[in-house]
């Protein structure tokens, strides 16, 4: 997680609060576990690869803006 993602989440929690930032992290990360496992099972990547961070924050935040705190 770069500076510009911590900027993103600073813009995060100043839209929809402080609480919606351990969402966001939590699905972020989800995303990308989800994204990443099947690329290092096919030897593509290894755990040195480095993945963008910022589109599966963007796609945990517009999830945690549809759904709101109905997944909480």
């Amino acid at each position: 997680m770069g500076f510009g993602d911590a900027k993103y989440m600073i813009f995060v929690g100043l839209m929809f609060g402080w609480q919606a930032n351990f969402f966001v992290l939590f699905y972020a990360a989800i995303l990308g576990l989800i994204f990443s496992i099947p690329s290092l099972i096919r030897n593509k990547k290894s755990m040195q690869s480095q993945i963008p961070f910022g589109p599966f924050l963007i796609i945990s935040t517009l999830i945690y803006y549809f759904t709101g705190n109905f997944l909480f």
